[in-house]
């Protein structure tokens, strides 16, 4: 088992600030070893949504800091963008910090909760105190840990979220519409990490998206609901064309480095218990190398990132596989509609709710909330993207 030691802490947070820069010159702007700027309340909120560590810092009405998380969510039950822009339009305003930290806090929590609570008191004020003292506004900072995952090995490593982030930016460089612990339609397994897709039920949105400036190639499905709130989309390079992956669906399993082995084994399960819904399965994982992908005998595609920063990308081998049964063929046909269906409804919620029956009532009768997501559905991308438009302060 290969481990990332106490040693080579600053070597993995170098390697992602450089890999951050690489990828998207135009959002991440270094400020120190262990602090870029974030010039995107996009990416930022992106960010707070998909890396389930990352924390501001507040203070309550005693005067204790605490850690505070602004999320976006898929679901229509969740906070939207807009709501939260109501509710702390402080947020909204750019350019924030990304901060990488090292956690003070034990693995597994502490046996004595109020030493535990006060451990992480005294953590989050000195976090603060740090930032003060570099320049930066306390209330500005996102806070990125490391956290220790072994008390034996002395191993300190970002959490695997925060890769799901990395990786998932990657395949939105290449043009998929990527959803983090996305549950397909009927699915009996474990979720995977990352789906990604650029089928014929997206890439008309997309492609849209990406005429109009609101996108660059792909988007995270969870940004998709900041359109009209937050600046158009500005993206670097990007991939080149060599490493474009020829899937049309995939997704990618995420694992911290100690954990390659396991990856390659959850991958083949995600593609068997997604029953035809996936053309190609990847592992992703920080500081691949070439004896960790021996172990690689299925032929899955790889994605990493070396010391330097740089992207390690392999593609899965195109196996020669029987013709799908009409069975398969209609559970993927299923859950690409249902794809599909969560895309139009994320980017509805960048358009009022009375606009939005006003301009369905003009051509059916919308009584009902199926009747109005059928017409959401079967609109052409451009008169939704129109309506979005319209809508942009």
């Amino acid at each position: 088992m290969r481990i990332v030691l106490v040693d080579d802490i600053m070597n993995e947070i170098k390697a992602v600030t450089e890999f951050l820069i690489r990828q998207n010159p135009q959002t991440f702007t270094r400020l120190s070893d262990d602090a870029l700027a974030v010039n995107s309340v996009r990416e930022m909120l992106l960010i707070c949504s998909i890396v389930k560590s990352s924390f501001f810092i507040r203070t309550d009405e005693n005067g204790f800091p605490y850690e505070y998380r602004p999320s976006l969510m898929d679901s229509f039950e969740s906070e939207w963008a807009v709501d939260l822009k109501k509710s702390d339009p402080a947020l909204f305003k750019s350019p924030k910090i990304l901060r990488f930290v090292q956690s003070w806090l034990q693995p597994g929590g502490y046996a004595n909760r109020s030493y535990g609570e006060k451990r992480k008191r005294e953590m989050l004020s000195q976090f603060n105190t740090n930032s003060r003292d570099a320049g930066y506004p306390p209330e500005d900072v996102l806070y990125i840990p490391q956290q220790q995952y072994s008390s034996k090995g002395l191993t300190y490593q970002f959490d695997e979220s925060f890769y799901h982030y990395l990786f998932g930016s990657v395949l939105r460089s290449m043009g998929y519409l990527v959803l983090d612990e996305y549950e397909p339609y009927m699915f009996t397994a474990k979720i995977p990490d990352l789906s990604a897709f650029r089928t014929v039920e997206v890439r008309d949105y997309l492609s849209v998206l990406d005429k109009r400036g609101f996108i660059r190639r792909g988007a995270f499905m969870t940004e998709l609901q900041t359109l009209n709130i937050t600046e158009r989309a500005v993206l670097g390079a990007g991939i080149s064309e060599p490493t474009i992956a020829e899937a049309e669906s995939l997704l990618v399993e995420v694992k911290r480095s100690e954990k390659i082995k396991e990856g390659f084994d959850s991958v083949m399960e995600y593609l068997i218990a997604g029953y035809g819904l996936y053309d190609d399965g990847y592992l992703a994982a920080p500081f691949i190398r070439d004896e960790d992908i021996s172990l690689n005998t299925f032929g899955f595609g790889v994605l990493s990132l070396d010391e330097k920063g740089k992207l390690v990308f392999k593609k899965a081998k195109r196996m020669s596989t029987p013709k799908p049964s009409d069975l398969l063929l209609s559970n993927r046909r299923n859950q690409l509609w249902q794809v599909r269906a969560t895309l139009v409804l994320q980017l509805a919620k960048n358009v009022p709710l009375d606009k939005l029956l006003k301009t369905c009532s003009q051509t059916r009768s919308v009584a009902t909330y199926r009747e109005l997501l059928e017409c959401l559905i079967q609109m052409d991308p451009e008169e939704l993207v129109d309506l979005i438009e319209s809508q942009e302060h």
